[in-house]
């Protein structure tokens, strides 16, 4: 288990989300972001 209190902004592709703090499970290759979290979805380019 990775984790931290800090401020997290995650990127990939059309997604990007962020907040505070960050839990990622390995063995499971799960990943929790914590508190005010934010996620945007953008669209896709032609």
């Amino acid at each position: 288990l990775i984790t931290t209190n800090d401020r997290v902004r995650l990127e990939d592709g059309m997604l990007s989300v962020q907040g505070t703090g960050m839990e990622v499970r390995v063995d499971t290759k799960s990943l929790r972001i914590l508190n005010d979290v934010n996620a945007v979805i953008g669209t896709r380019k032609k």
